[in-house]
């Protein structure tokens, strides 16, 4: 196990290297200054004390790069079991598809937009105060090392906002998939149900039999009245450690 966290992997230059608004680019900055404050998780601690966290170096992962700006990311490159995952599914209301840390698909019906939902990646405006009241409404502070990982590198956070008194009633599914050997990932889900507002959501973190690390962060939120329903789905390799 390595403990070094001072390395150029998990430093603050490579938060900033992450696009995004300016006040996600701000958030990030913030969160790996306080990583690089944090020890890494240990069995003396009641949480981790049953875990395998020990048996894990960080040292034998990296974050994935961007993809190539000119070539950019599309829907042809939905891997086949992914894509008969999501029709097994059945019928959505909408769907994003997260390929190996960032957004390749967004799917979601003109009237749904219309009455003013917000699914998939965070709205580039300088002050989008609902995002940011989203991104961070329950983890307003890193439990733990992973928790301060996932805010500071994961390059697209998915946002769910449904308005008050909306109701959906169609599922909307987002699912992560990595598939890039000594891989490591910070899947990031933030939902917001508005007051009385109805809906269900699938969240399913899927792998091809390669060694990755993912470290998720999902956080929901909801007002008065509000009717919301989660399904969690894994379906992980072998040599994947998810951490969260």
């Amino acid at each position: 196990m390595s403990t070094d966290l001072s390395t150029d992997s998990f430093s603050s230059a490579v938060a900033d290297s992450l696009d995004g608004p300016a006040w996600l680019r701000e958030r990030r900055h913030a969160a790996a200054e306080d990583a690089a404050k944090m020890a890494f998780p240990s069995t003396d601690s009641e949480e981790w004390r049953y875990s395998r966290i020990g048996d894990l170096d960080l040292e034998q992962f990296e974050m994935i790069p961007a993809p190539d700006a000119d070539a950019g990311q599309t829907t042809d490159e939905i891997p086949l079991a992914v894509s008969d995952f999501i029709k097994e599914l059945g019928q959505l209301g909408g769907s994003v598809l997260v390929y190996n840390g960032r957004i390749i698909s967004t799917q979601l019906s003109d009237e749904l937009l219309q009455k003013g939902v917000v699914f998939g990646a965070v709205p580039e405006e300088a002050t989008p105060k609902g995002a940011a009241e989203v991104l961070g409404a329950v983890m307003h502070e890193a439990p733990d090392l992973f928790g301060a990982y996932n805010d500071a590198f994961g390059a697209d956070p998915v946002v769910l906002d449904v308005p008050r008194n909306l109701v959906i009633d169609l599922p909307l599914a987002v699912v992560f998939y990595v598939d890039v050997a000594d891989s490591i990932t910070f899947p990031r889900l933030s939902v917001r149900g508005g007051e009385n507002s109805q809906f269900s959501f699938i969240e399913a973190s899927l792998s091809s039999d390669v060694p990755a690390v993912v470290a998720p962060v999902t956080e929901v939120v909801v007002g008065g009245a509000a009717r919301v329903s989660h399904s969690a789905l894994q379906d992980v390799g072998p040599q994947v450690w998810q951490v969260g």
